[in-house]
């Protein structure tokens, strides 16, 4: 039982190309998960399992490092029709918005869930992935394209909470470290800190060359959270970090949609004779002017002044470079 314990432990620490473990690490993470054992029933444990599964070795270099081959996954145990369909709707979304390497990397997933698929006699389950269309708002860039040892690095390096030194196009080498990825469009960012500065960064992933981990102590902010740091507005380009009380004219029956996909938890929506004066508190960001750019006359800003006089002199100068 011990063993099948074991080797089951190792199967799951292995990483997927271009990604490798040696011998040695694998011993040293069993060491640590209770295990007493010695290298060479680590290496033989090793040959076992890549008799069964698609694991390969590089012994290129010492040490060796083993790995699953790129174009093979591990089956997902008893993949049923339903996970097979949202595996399916997955790609359909994620394909347009994900750089190709990142889909490469999941795409033996999305085959085995096209074959559940395609291997049921039920014709309507077959047609279902048709039926549904995803279509997101706005117009849609190609995705940038992220070098695979990059995001394979930093994303090893989030799990184990390392640092890594970059190299990003133009710039000199820092070693940064990493807080987390977000994904914003066609964009992956890496949120990190530089050297020994505390406050975090955007680094577009597309941007770095090449990245390595570096021997230097790993810090992060203390109290860091991603997900809060997300929801300060930061991915919006900030101009300001305290929220403001927008307040808004709505011309026409442009402002429909803001009743059921709401800009606040607190907006309001009042009607002003022929018009309609929206009201609601959120963070003041590069892509709120954008986004209130967007419907041209159909409306205006009324508060706060710092934001309509911005507008204004965007609006004013657009007006002079469209004047013949």
């Amino acid at each position: 039982m011990d063993a099948a314990i074991r080797q089951l432990l190792m199967v799951q620490r292995i990483p997927a190309y271009p990604r490798k473990v040696s011998s040695q690490e694998l011993k040293e993470y069993l060491e640590g998960e209770g295990f007493s054992v010695n290298l060479r029933t680590v290496q033989r444990d090793l040959n076992i399992l890549s008799t069964a599964l698609p694991l390969e070795v590089d012994d290129r270099n010492k040490p060796h490092g083993w790995f699953y081959r790129k174009d093979r996954v591990i089956s997902l145990p008893g993949m049923n029709v339903s996970t097979a369909l949202t595996f399916l709707l997955a790609q359909k979304h994620l394909k347009p918005i994900l750089p190709p390497s990142v889909i490469a990397s999941i795409q033996p997933y999305f085959e085995e869930a096209r074959k559940v698929i395609q291997g049921l006699n039920d014709s309507g389950s077959k047609d279902w992935i048709s039926k549904v269309v995803m279509v997101p708002r706005g117009l849609q860039l190609q995705a940038a394209e992220v070098d695979s040892d990059v995001l394979a690095i930093i994303s090893q390096a989030l799990m184990d909470e390392q640092s890594v030194e970059i190299n990003r196009q133009g710039k000199r080498a820092h070693v940064i470290n990493p807080l987390g990825l977000v994904v914003r469009g066609p964009v992956i960012y890496l949120i990190c800190t530089f050297d020994s500065y505390v406050e975090p960064r955007m680094v577009p992933l597309h941007r770095v060359a090449k990245a390595s981990v570096s021997t230097e102590p790993y810090t992060a902010p203390n109290g860091f959270s991603l997900q809060a740091y997300v929801d300060s507005g930061a991915l919006g380009f900030i101009e300001k970090t305290d929220k403001i009380n927008l307040k808004i004219r709505f011309y026409g029956r442009s402002v429909d949609h803001l009743r059921e996909t709401p800009l606040s938890a607190d907006q309001r929506i009042v009607k002003d004779g022929e018009h309609h004066i929206v009201t609601a508190s959120l963070a003041h960001t590069k892509e709120l002017q954008w986004w209130l750019l967007g419907f041209g006359d159909q409306v205006e800003v009324i508060e706060p002044h710092s934001l309509r006089n911005d507008l204004k002199k965007v609006v004013s100068n657009m007006a002079e470079r469209y004047l013949d």
